[in-house]
């Protein structure tokens, strides 16, 4: 008799099943003459013909003569029995039949337990199978042994054995399907199965369905107890089968080498040729917009297909394609089968894995739009193939052979690994290339609107109509035209839609006309439904969430608008919506491309109270084309350039974008847009990169290889030692990238290192230094100081163990004061950012110990005696900045918790305050507010971005009391307490001095080329967001900037003179000399490769930065932005710094080196190496010898 497969569910336990069948099945082969032998037939349905056409039937022949043996019952190739007739033909043995028990003594279902094992050498197992009529799902159902108190046993679906446990394709049981649990396995059991026992089985609800009791003799010698027939019948000994059907076949299996022809596994009487063409080995399910049916390993719903064999079929280097001209675009891998009906699932996810026993996945995705997809036999024909393509698909719907029979459509529901359902006939034709972005129409133009309609398999078109709004008017609609007449659609035709999409011949171009009398800046939209001879209905775009565009649509040109900068049009119905926290959704028109349904809300934090916001737009997926030459993206940022530490300029982030840049420093780009809102000028604004995938990979970081967390909080994300991961540190940091490992434990390491007894070595080793100097050195000389406690991002290789720290929020860089330029000389705790004239502020060791970032002990330092202050802006010694502990005192006991209770009191009377005027707010007449903008300044005319009770996020910080060390930055203190180090960072802000600074200064001259662009269309935006403050114009923000006594002469003055003339004052090093001593003191050729080096010795007595130097010859590396060499110390030349760390011997980590890498290339044993500078000068040579000690 054939063991046919049942029906599965897809879980994890039936690997192990598949793996551990061997083993019962060798336990069970001395059971095989116990089971008295019965008639047998043979199954004419499922038997192959031979070569001459012939179909074997009748009665088995026993007893049976092969191979020289003789046997009494069916013999088994690969898994299927076989038998000779009367007159010698072979032929499948049909199954057994079996005897039922009487009605009242069946089980009741829909569960049965099926087949039990227990004891013996093998793990035991139960089955369990479907024996009714509906999917049942079994989460909540309880298994037990003998011992059924409540709460015994084991739960079906219970979280204990990780997510793939609670999937309902594990917990779902179709008809007739089986489950197999294996005792220990994840999803499965633990309790004792004895020789002599019982198992139970009861429904969520607590009814017992079915339980089976068993003896030491039913159970010996590794048999295992079976229903026979399956579901149904008397329990029997038996050999044990999970997942397999039951019987009581005593068939052998025979190995003997015989003369019969395997054809892709069915066996043929007499060799012959054998076409694997002939069976139906096909592409029999798939899913190409999977959001919750099915998940992978990994736990993402990732596209599937399902393949189906009516025969046993070894599909080695079978493949899989979405590429008509690269067949082979991935092959199954050595050792892939299919048994005879069964069904194979594997994962369309692009993640590309091949390895047999774990689930497969394509080095392709599948669209959901229709694309080509083939099964292809390995000499290269095609099993099955979608061409040109396959119908439009939905989301969580299934396409494949209803009820597994030849025709192709929507599947009613998905059957991953098991009999296809019935056909759905809901959805209409398919519709591809839909107008998208065509040339922006003028006033009263006309749009022609085109679509290709390609109908179902045996399935008409009956109508296709454009529906169509005019900005958020009603929507209107128009029938459109086949215009292909009685031909096909032309390759030409669907060119000019700009398509690659192959043509079908039974595609149909459909056209209409959108005539409206449009104005400037008028957004239209509009959308195409299609609909068949069975009212299946489709539409285009699907729009089946609300994160999926709802239309395609273009923007009327205006003509008079100002090119100067790029244009963004945002279109939302309720304007004050997007200017929420809570946001809305809109439509962006940008660069001649239109998005729909993209999610617009505020961001920020102190911006949340500003009248003109800060935006983000979020596209819901990689589409934005922000950038030519760049990645798409899933989301940007709009900064609103309204408040800044001087009169506005409207260019400070961007200015800070293009200066990090091009020091070296990854940073978001950042540039000027005029935004407009509802074809009305809305303000100047720029687009802002955000720190996601793009961005990695756009500045050349590792995405999945890394830990970025974002500092957040204004006080505590400064890196001072917090011990308590879980909440403290995530209160502070905000994780980037790699969100699903919920494992924080590097930024604790980090921040305890920072605290710890040995600082100097756990920097050498676990910093990328040249990047760390080269941030710190870039932020110091533009005077960014919003930086120590928030606005920055860490950045942690795990290939290098290195961080190194990204800046973030440039608005404040440049700064005057809190005051929008105001007075300075206000030096009150309150107002105490006098950032300009504070040396507090100012200083090059701003964000260490003595230099923190909150006024209150900026104040308190720069008027104390003690550590150098004199009250009017006059610096601590350079000996006394960096490193010394602060000279603060704590108040006493009792002074300390009069002045808590104070600001308790104070905390509750905020918040009272903001509750009353909410209050207040809701009650003022919307007709006593001014119009337009102004209704931001007038209190109680525009919906409220935020309250003072929900700045205050209590429910977290309650847990923090203030701490001096809140307010400067742990890693920046660390690096300026180490001598060394400090000269390093002085030495790059120096450089950044002479190339950035100096006149002609490129800052001064970025400065004016953004004015040029801006300055008319600033004048605009100040017009409406400023109309207080008429003088507050970008040309006084310009004077402030530049001008005489402006910020930057006055920055220029202070880091060349103040803190760089040979002075009391003096820690900037003078310019670097154009002449310096530096030579190749040693190379490592031997041992490891990774653990070779080249090392450069600085011969000088001064810090030396090689930032752009270049090693080359048989080795090539350039040296980073922000390499400086100490006075006579090395930097060590790596092709892997971690293994260069990790050396047994000298030099290696824990010794204070400073290690670049990796370079590029190997050193032979005869080798040539020369160091250049910038200006390709050799200014060392191995040629010339080594270093003068060396």
């Amino acid at each position: 008799m054939a063991r046919q497969e049942g029906k599965r569910t897809l879980c994890s336990c039936l690997r192990s099943t598949m793996a551990m069948r061997g083993a019962w099945l060798a336990a069970g082969l001395v059971l095989l003459g116990q089971v008295q032998a019965t008639t047998r037939t043979i199954d004419a349905e499922n038997t192959p013909a031979g070569p001459g056409g012939e179909v074997p039937s009748g009665t088995c022949k026993f007893p049976l003569e092969f191979n020289g043996q003789t046997y009494e019952d069916c013999i088994t190739f690969d898994d299927v029995e076989w038998c000779r007739n009367e007159e010698g033909f072979w032929g499948v043995c049909a199954p057994i039949a079996y005897e039922l028990p009487p009605k009242e003594e069946q089980p009741t279902g829909p569960i049965a337990i099926n087949e039990v094992m227990a004891g013996g050498d093998a793990e035991g197992f139960v089955e369990l199978i479907n024996i009714g009529q509906e999917t049942v799902d079994l989460s909540g159902w309880r298994l037990t042994n003998e011992v059924t108190d409540s709460g015994a046993g084991f739960i079906v679906g219970s979280p204990a054995g990780g997510f793939a446990c609670l999937d309902p394709s594990y917990t779902r049981l179709v008809p007739e399907a089986r489950m197999v649990l294996i005792k220990g396995d994840a999803c499965s059991f633990t309790f004792e199965m004895g020789q002599e026992g019982e198992v139970h089985i009861f429904e969520a609800s607590g009814n017992e369905v079915d339980m089976v009791a068993w003896t030491e003799a039913e159970m010996e010698g590794g048999q295992a107890l079976a229903r026979l027939p399956d579901g149904l019948g008397y329990f029997s000994p038996n050999v044990p089968t999970p997942g397999l059907v039951n019987d009581g076949s005593s068939a052998v299996k025979v190995d003997s080498a015989v003369a019969l022809s395997d054809c892709c596994g069915r066996f043929l009487d007499t060799p012959g040729e054998c076409d694997c063409a002939a069976f139906d080995i096909r592409i029999n399910e798939f899913m190409a917009a999977n959001s919750k049916s099915l998940r992978d390993e990994d736990g993402d719903f990732s596209d599937w297909i399902e393949i189906f064999s009516p025969v046993n079929a070894d599909i080695s280097g079978w493949a899989l394609t979405d590429d008509k001209e690269n067949p082979f675009k991935w092959v199954f891998p050595e050792g892939v089968s299919v048994q005879r009906n069964g069904f194979l699932v594997l994962f369309a996810s692009d993640k590309n894995r091949s390895t047999i026993g774990r689930p497969l996945h394509t080095n392709f995705a599948l669209d959901r739009s229709g694309e080509y997809l083939a099964l292809v036999r390995p000499d290269g024909t095609v099993a099955t193939e979608f061409w040109p393509s396959f119908p439009q698909q939905y989301q969580d719907v299934s396409f494949g052979h209803p009820e597994d029979s030849k025709n192709m459509g929507y599947l009613m529901s998905i059957t991953p690994g098991g009999l296809n359902s019935k056909e759905r006939k809901d959805y209409g034709p398919s519709i591809y290339d839909l107008t998208e972005n065509p040339q922006q129409p003028f006033e009263q133009a006309t749009i022609l609107v085109e679509a290709t309609v390609r109908p179902l398999e045996g399935t008409r078109i009956r109508d296709v109509l454009l529906h169509y709004r005019v900005d958020f008017g009603p929507e209107k609609r128009v029938k459109m035209t086949d215009g292909s007449a009685s031909q096909n659609v032309t390759s030409s035709s669907v060119e000019e839609r700009q398509t690659t999409r192959e043509a079908s011949p039974r595609d149909r171009l459909f056209s209409a006309m959108i005539r409206e009398p449009t104005k400037r800046n008028q957004m239209i939209r509009w959308y195409v439904t299609a609909v068949d001879g069975r009212n299946g209905t489709s539409r285009y775009p699907t729009f089946e969430t609300e994160n999926e565009p709802e239309y395609h649509g273009t923007v009327v040109q205006d003509p008079s608008l100002d090119n100067s900068i790029p244009s963004l049009d945002m279109f939302v119905e309720d304007e004050e919506a997007a200017a929420t926290q809570e946001g809305t959704y809109g439509s962006i028109m940008y660069n001649g491309k239109f998005y729909d349904r993209v999610f617009i809300n505020r961001r920020g934090q102190t911006s949340l109270l500003w009248p003109k916001p800060k935006l983000k737009l979020d596209f819901k997926g990689r589409i934005f084309d922000w950038m030519e030459g760049e990645d798409k993206v899933g989301s940007i940022n709009l900064e609103s350039h309204y408040m800044e530490p001087g009169t506005n300029t409207y260019m400070r982030p961007n200015i800070g974008s293009a200066y990090f840049e091009d020091v070296g420093i990854p940073a978001p780009v950042i540039f000027h847009v005029s935004l407009r809102q509802n074809g009305e000028f809305y303000g100047l604004f720029s687009l802002g990169e955000r720190i996601n995938e793009p961005f990695f990979d756009r500045v050349g970081l590792s995405f999945k290889n890394s830990n970025m967390y974002k500092a957040e909080h204004t006080s505590f994300a400064n890196l001072r030692p917090l011990d308590e991961i879980p909440h403290h540190l995530r209160y502070a940091f905000k994780k980037e990238n790699n969100q699903e490992e919920d494992d924080w434990t590097d930024l604790y390491e980090l921040t305890d290192a920072l605290a710890g007894p040995d600082t100097d070595a756990f920097l050498y080793d676990h910093l990328n230094i040249p990047a760390v100097l080269n941030e710190m050195a870039a932020q110091t000389l533009i005077l960014n100081h919003d930086r120590c406690s928030k606005n920055y991002f860490l950045y942690h290789d795990f290939a290098t163990q290195e961080w190194q720290r990204l800046p973030w929020d440039f608005e404040q860089l440049l700064g005057v004061g809190v005051h929008l330029g105001g007075d300075e000389s206000d030096t009150s705790v309150t107002f105490g950012y006098c950032l300009l004239s504070c040396e507090a502020f100012n200083s090059p060791f701003f964000c260490d110990r003595n230099h923190p970032q909150d006024p209150a002990e900026s104040v308190q330092l720069l008027n104390d005696p003690s550590i150098g202050g004199a009250g009017g802006g006059v610096a601590p010694s350079p000996s006394q900045g960096a490193g010394s502990a602060p000279s603060t005192q704590e108040p006493p006991p009792e002074e300390r918790e009069a002045e808590e209770e104070e600001e308790e009191e104070q905390e509750g009377e905020d918040a009272d305050t903001a509750v009353e005027e909410e209050e207040e707010e809701e009650e003022v007449d919307p007709a006593d507010c001014p119009s337009g903008i102004l209704r931001f300044f007038q209190p109680g005319c525009a919906r409220r971005r935020m309250s003072r009770r929900l700045l205050q996020d209590q429910s977290s910080e309650a847990d923090f009391e203030y701490n001096p060390e809140d307010h400067w930055n742990h890693l920046t203190d660390a690096i300026f307490s180490v001598p060394q180090l400090r000269r390093m960072y002085l030495r790059r802000l120096r450089t950044l001095m002479d190339e950035y600074l100096a006149q002609p200064s490129w800052i001064e001259q970025k400065i004016r080329t953004l004015r040029d662009d801006i300055y008319q269309i600033a004048d605009l935006d100040s017009a409406i967001w400023n109309p207080l403050h008429p003088s507050h114009t970008i040309r006084t923000g310009m004077q402030q900037m530049l001008g005489p006594g402006g910020i930057l002469p006055s920055r220029r003055e202070q880091l060349f003179d103040t803190y760089g003339r040979q002075t009391n004052w003096t820690v900037i090093p003078e310019e670097q000399p154009d002449v310096i001593e530096l030579c190749i003191a040693r190379v490592m050729k031997d041992g490891p490769e990774p653990q070779r080096f080249v090392e450069i010795k600085n011969q000088e007595n001064i810090a030396v930065d090689i930032s752009g130097y270049e090693l080359v010859g048989d080795v090539e590396f350039t040296f980073k932005p922000g390499t400086v060499v100490g006075p006579n110390a090395s930097v060590f030349v790596s092709p892997d710094v971690l293994a260069f760390r990790n050396r047994r011997q000298s030099p290696k980590g824990n010794e204070r080196r400073l290690v670049v890498g990796p370079f590029e290339g190997s050193l032979p044993e005869e080798y040539t190496l020369e160091l250049h500078d910038k200006a390709d000068n050799t200014i060392a040579s191995t040629a010339d010898g080594m270093c003068p000690d060396n």
